[in-house]
């Protein structure tokens, strides 16, 4: 194989098999120095071949079809810049290489288009792209990147089906398939392609810095260990503080018993009976009182017997009376409920949180009224996850197309307002 060598320039035909997208020209000659206007695309994408003539097997056109390819991408592997750095090597090298022929072979043409190659990539390169990449999360779906990238899950996804599956026309993306094979040796001839790649704990050249401990697991570094328990506090082999509440359980029986017990001796000896004042017939208020009519009774004493006498003698009328006239007592409880409960009918429910929890004279409320006013009513956004109970396969992918997996939407959408 020649060096030098290009496989395709430029784009011909539309792909019969992904509409929208464009098949490249079959070409075979040297690379051919690149525009002027595509100097700034190149240095955004592929800066490694901003050097020199920028002689490329790719034109602008291409360069703009890479771009817009590499925008989903973008948005999730870009929180990782070593990761994104790996697969837009990855691209690069397939899409503008000057020196295509070595590792890249067209096995089918349709007239002057392109319609599959073998792309022939280092089995370390290949790894070391997907340990950069495996960790990078994906925020918005608290997912894994790869599980939205590789058309399956993450746990399910490996090195080598990821790059299958960014090269298949399956996923909507690929206008003609793209074969990967993976080999760190010479295969038929081809050299794999096997560029360096950084790893998320490392930094790249440009000044970024290594990816965070969220994206790249590596880059936590180790686990702090917990210091260690102290020992067990014990007395005579049993926890000290069972032993420390028992004692002090006993001990507190013991004092209270022994209160009672020395109460009880002391109150035995110095009243003979308890119904001692009772029956004394010198006591003027005693039963055996030979003056029953005498009464030494005080003023707070006759208030009380008064006070007692009106409620008996006003509850046993009211009783009397409810006894005679069931009927005027039950009718008037039911009017007097009724009247009591006819406010119920200007009661409003709220549940809006604003008026639960704000007052409408506050300063937070009439700020928030005024911005409301001018700018529009702010909302939160809140995640949806819509799920169908249809057990049918239905074959959906949201970035590359197909995938073999059961149809799950994700819904976003505003719906509590601020």
């Amino acid at each position: 194989v020649e060096a030098q060598h290009c496989v395709w320039y430029g784009q011909c035909g539309e792909s019969e098999k992904v509409p929208g997208k464009k098949y490249n020209c079959n070409y075979t000659g040297p690379p051919v120095p690149l525009k002027t206007e595509g100097y700034e695309l190149l240095t955004e994408l592929c800066p490694g071949y901003n050097y020199g003539d920028r002689s490329l097997c790719c034109d602008v056109d291409q360069l703009n079809t890479l771009k817009e390819s590499l925008q989903l991408p973008l948005q999730f592997l870009s929180r990782c810049p070593s990761c994104f750095y790996n697969l837009m090597n990855l691209f690069c090298e397939l899409t503008c290489s000057p020196h295509q022929s070595q590792f890249m072979n067209a096995t089918k043409f349709i007239g002057e288009n392109v319609t599959e190659v073998q792309y022939y990539i280092g089995q370390t390169f290949t790894n070391a792209m997907y340990n950069a990449c495996q960790d990078v999360q994906a925020p918005s779906t608290n997912v894994k990147a790869l599980s939205l990238l590789c058309g399956k899950d993450a746990q399910d996804c490996n090195a080598t089906n990821w790059i299958q599956y960014m090269f298949s026309i399956d996923n909507g993306q690929t206008p003609f398939p793209i074969i990967p094979i993976f080999s760190d040796v010479g295969v038929h001839g081809y050299t794999p392609m096997n560029n360096k790649t950084y790893a998320c704990t490392e930094g790249l050249e440009d000044g970024s810095g290594p990816c965070s401990c969220q994206d790249c697991t590596a880059a936590c570094g180790p686990k702090p260990v917990p210091p260690p328990l102290p020992p067990p506090w014990t007395i005579l082999g049993m926890d000290a503080m069972s032993v420390i509440m028992w004692l002090s359980y006993m001990a507190f029986l013991l004092i209270f018993v022994g209160a009672l017990v020395v109460a009880w001796c002391c109150r035995s000896r110095t009243i003979t009976s308890e119904y001692g004042p009772i029956l004394d017939s010198n006591n003027p208020l005693s039963l055996n009182s030979d003056i029953p009519n005498q009464e030494n009774g005080s003023c707070c004493e006759t208030l009380g017997e008064r006070f007692e006498n009106l409620l008996r003698t006003f509850f046993s009328s009211w009783g009397s009376f409810c006894i005679r006239h069931p009927s005027v007592v039950l009718l008037g409880s039911l009017i007097l409920v009724i009247a009591c409960s006819g406010g119920l009918i200007f009661m409003r429910i709220t549940t809006d949180p604003i008026e639960l929890w704000s007052s409408p004279e506050s300063q937070a409320r009439q700020e928030k009224n005024y911005f409301d006013e001018r700018f529009g009513p702010f909302f939160r956004t809140t995640q949806l996850i819509i799920t169908t109970p249809i057990n049918d396969t239905f074959i959906y992918s949201p970035y590359f197309g197909g995938s073999d997996v059961p149809f799950k939407a994700i819904l976003f959408k505003d719906i509590l307002h601020q």
